[in-house]
């Protein structure tokens, strides 16, 4: 890093913004070393350690006043940077080690304004492309109070300069969703709310919104908020993947309450046919409906997204969905078909893909002792039904 170099030798500049993240802060810049110039940091009313650690790795730092407004201090740091490209990197995260020669050739394109990389948002979930990388072009700023993007102004420079956005396999592993959230939503209740009132239609902001009453215990709340967002999803022009996120939480909500949710799921399907979310979601439901054979074929589908990897990457996925989950569904499901040696090396799989996971074996364990029984089939399916239809066991925490 060179905070005193000048503007045309700095090719990279790191932006944060920060508030007491000494826990963090030290391993993101170390991991930042090698592939940008200088990293730009504003400090929002730090009391613990955390300038004086970005200080110690070369950062520059400077005080900005916290207006309630992600966007407005992200653009303030962006201001101050001197690089031709801003990478935006949060104090919870961390960049693995990339390729120095693939960086920056790719930044040397002059087609290129902006490039994908890969988030890994929490531990056990896929990582999925994010907008971290894009040029130091005053059109390109931040906008939104929170959950704060540069794609208005990036889609604009994009149609004027002819320009592309390309794809770069560097990857953020990101550390804050681990613990207790409660601090967080805290903190963004009313900003989320505050970004509501100007703009009470963004599906995004009113999906996160039901996430925090979801998790503070508040399910029909939720419910409620997740409803209003597919509603407005289902009259927009154009859908993105995100937009299966508001189905899946509002679904696996109501299975978890033993509520019917076969008109979401139909509806979430005729949307979004090849989400793996939404596939596992259907299984399950599938199962409970007693229909083992159709839930068959949804489940081998996910098995094989996860060997392939050939799944919609702009979104996170439960990693769980594509290998213990599936199998363990498919254990009861060919048991109950009376496929039982099959259901038998089904449930193996689920065990070894993950042994420690208590879930993938609260799902198992009813129907373990059944197996030396499953000669009679007719005993054993009224009690399945029972058990499927009284336990709906989450097959993932609801997350984002």
């Amino acid at each position: 890093m060179d905070p005193e170099g000048r503007r045309e030798k700095i090719l990279v500049s790191a932006c944060m913004i920060v508030r007491d993240e000494e826990r963090f802060l030290g391993k993101c810049l170390t991991s930042l070393r090698d592939l940008v110039d200088e990293v730009v940091i504003g400090d929002t009313g730090s009391t613990d350690k955390s300038p004086e650690i970005a200080r110690d790795h070369g950062a520059s730092v400077f005080d900005i006043p916290w207006k309630d407004n992600f966007a407005v201090a992200r653009n303030a740091v962006i201001d101050r940077a001197r690089g031709q490209w801003i990478l935006t990197i949060d104090a919870d995260e961390r960049l693995r080690s990339f390729s120095k020669k693939e960086f920056f050739s790719a930044l040397h394109d002059t087609s290129k304004w902006a490039f994908y990389s890969m988030l890994r948002h929490k531990k056990d979930w896929t990582p999925y492309w994010v907008l971290r990388l894009f040029r130091n072009d005053r059109r390109i700023r931040y906008r939104g109070t929170i959950h704060e993007n540069i794609r208005e102004g990036l889609e604009r420079v994009l149609f004027l300069e002819r320009g592309e956005v390309g794809y770069l396999d560097m990857v953020l592993d990101h550390f804050g969703y681990e613990g207790d959230q409660a601090q967080k939503y805290r903190r963004n209740f009313p900003l989320i709310l505050q970004e509501l009132r100007v703009n009470p239609e963004n599906t995004n902001n009113i999906r996160h919104l039901g996430l925090i009453y979801y998790k503070l215990g508040q399910a029909p709340l939720a419910e409620a908020k997740w409803q209003r967002a597919i509603r407005i999803i289902a009259n927009k022009e154009t859908l993105e993947p995100v937009d299966s996120v508001a189905f899946s939480y509002l679904i696996e909500s109501l299975q978890n309450r033993g509520k019917p949710v076969r008109r979401f799921l139909d509806e979430a399907l005729k949307l979004f046919a090849k989400n793996p979310q939404l596939c596992c979601l259907n299984a399950r439901e599938l199962m409970v409906e007693g229909r083992f054979g159709q839930a068959v074929l949804y489940l081998k589908r996910l098995l094989r997204w996860g060997e392939c990897g050939d799944y919609d990457r702009s979104i996170p996925h439960y990693t769980r969905i594509f290998d213990a989950y599936p199998n363990a569904y498919l254990a009861i499901c060919l048991l109950m078909l009376g496929r039982v040696e099959e259901s038998k090396l089904c449930r193996d799989a689920a065990l070894n893909h993950d042994p420690s996971n208590p879930k993938i074996q609260s799902i198992l364990k009813p129907f373990i002792d059944l197996y030396p029984k499953a000669g009679r089939l007719g005993a054993i399916i009224p009690r399945l039904n029972r058990d499927t239809h009284g336990r709906r066991v989450k097959i993932a925490d609801i997350e984002e």
